[in-house]
């Protein structure tokens, strides 16, 4: 049974406090060890070292400690740990302390004491999540990246293997004929004259028999483009989806989705579709020079289907377009070096999956919609989730219909 997304990464990975007096590293650890993983250092030495030791997530480091400073501290960890969220807490609030906090310690947060433990809870929950969702979205781009080299690599095999099938195809057709030469002239040979033609024969064809071998085991062992299925918070991998794509800081995306939902299905495989259609909307988007996009994922959930819906409030897709938008290399953005691919890979990877993507109709405020559907459960039916109540194919992200 899994726990709600939220409260499973609150103990996931650890908090820092760092503060030289040790009655307020007592108070900090007695308030918010129920909730969190709090782990306590005395001074900037000993917290450097946990942080080498342990995958601390967030730091909350009192300013004004003998040595090295909060601030000083802040800035080392961000040089030698950058992926930990760092938050400052002085009694000596002060506009200097403060901009420097910022500026070199590039803290998340600057807070005042006495600090309020409700008001510290909140921060310290919404920095755990954020700093999972930032080093989720992080694994999600190497898995992305990894997936595509493999897939790269496979594609080229792919056509290696081809092309050496056809010239074993060719070869062992000239053995055959071979053969019947040889036959003919069977007769007209001596015994051991007709076994010095048969002799290099048989051994050719040994070698083919051989390759021929070895390709059928490089077929069998061929990458996939669809991945393991696993179980995920789904509220999860949207984040991972909504951190990356906002790395450009384009168009907007916004996420709504349970805390909940559990899918089961290829992980990677879903957050590229997720990403393809993100990006397919943007262009949409772009092309049409509309200043004010935005792009929303709706996750919920059906017995045992969950749809994801992914809108935009672009231009949608054009009527002649929307019964073409999932053909593979079907485009309108071929100026642009799109090669109308996306879509339709889109589309394999899903129903693979024991789910499918469709385009839903035109909303009445305009745009376009795509639903992708897979499992909530291990099981799944040969029927594609939400194929019960299957929408019209209908307008598609302009994207893809100008990829």
């Amino acid at each position: 049974m899994f726990e709600p997304y939220s409260d499973s990464i609150l103990r996931r990975r650890p908090v820092l406090y760092v503060d030289d007096e040790a009655a307020n590293r007592i108070v900090f650890q007695v308030t918010f060890r129920a909730k969190f993983d709090v782990i306590c250092a005395a001074d900037a030495d000993e917290a450097l070292e946990i942080l080498a030791a342990r995958s601390v997530a967030v730091m909350v480091t009192d300013e004004r400690m003998p040595g090295t400073t909060g601030v000083e501290l802040c800035e080392l960890v961000r040089e030698r740990f950058p992926q930990v969220r760092r938050i400052m807490v002085t009694a000596w609030s002060d506009e200097q302390t403060a901009v420097a906090a910022i500026n070199r310690g590039g803290v998340s947060a600057y807070l005042a004491k006495p600090w309020v433990p409700e008001e510290v809870e909140t921060l310290l929950r919404e920095s755990l999540l954020a700093a999972e969702l930032d080093r989720t979205a992080g694994d999600l781009v190497n898995a992305l990246a990894e997936r595509e080299r493999l897939l790269a690599f496979d594609s080229l095999r792919g056509g290696v293997l081809h092309d050496i099938g056809g010239r074993i195809g060719a070869l062992t057709l000239a053995c055959d004929e071979i053969d019947m030469v040889t036959a003919d002239l069977k007769p007209r040979l001596l015994t051991a004259e007709f076994e010095q033609f048969q002799a290099p024969l048989a051994v050719a064809r040994q070698a083919l028999d051989y390759i021929e071998g070895v390709l059928d085991s490089l077929r069998r062992d061929r990458v996939s483009a669809h991945g393991s299925p696993s179980r995920f918070h789904l509220r999860a991998a949207l984040g991972s989806v909504e951190r990356l794509v906002g790395l450009d800081g384009a168009i907007p995306v916004r996420v709504t989705c349970p805390d909940d939902v559990v899918c089961h299905t290829d992980r990677i495989g879903l957050c590229r579709i997720l990403v393809n259609l993100v990006t397919n909307a943007r262009f949409a988007m772009s092309d049409a020079g509309q200043t004010r996009g935005l792009v929303r994922i709706v996750a919920g959930t059906e017995g045992d289907a969950i749809h994801i819906d992914v809108a935009d409030n672009g231009p949608g897709v054009p009527a002649d377009a929307r019964d073409k938008v999932f053909e593979a290399a079907w485009t309108t953005r071929g100026h642009a070096g799109g090669q109308g691919l996306g879509l339709s890979i889109s589309r394999e990877l899903a129903r693979r999956a024991g789910g499918d993507l469709v385009l839903l109709d035109e909303p009445d405020g305009g745009g376009a919609t795509f639903r992708l559907s897979v499992h909530a459960s291990q099981s799944h039916p040969q029927t594609p989730a939400g194929a019960t109540k299957r929408p019209q194919a209908s307008r598609r992200d302009a994207s893809e219909s100008r990829r």
